[in-house]
């Protein structure tokens, strides 16, 4: 199970921690999941089961099917244990 850390107050923002590398949400993300009405628990899935595919030079594409549809995540990789979400696609 990925660990779910929330920033305090003065940060806000989420992070999802999976083996060694945290993923880290944009304010575009979070507004994109929000926009497509995503459920979080859905993204934690995807991070923790889904199909992980290396585009670009630094660039990571998560995907993973569900019943009502297929989520994707498009995150930069800036560091060797760090990944930042920067867009939340939902196809149903």
């Amino acid at each position: 199970m990925a660990d779910i850390i929330r920033y305090p107050e003065a940060e806000p923002g989420l992070r999802i921690l999976k083996g060694d590398v945290y993923f880290v949400f944009s304010l575009h993300a979070v507004a994109r999941m929000a926009e497509r009405e995503v459920p979080l628990e859905y993204v934690i899935s995807a991070i923790q089961h889904g199909r992980f595919k290396k585009f670009g030079n630094n660039m990571v594409r998560i995907t993973k099917d569900f019943k009502k549809g297929r989520l994707a995540c498009v995150g930069f990789q800036f560091s060797e244990n760090a990944c930042k979400l920067l867009t939340i696609e939902w196809m149903p």
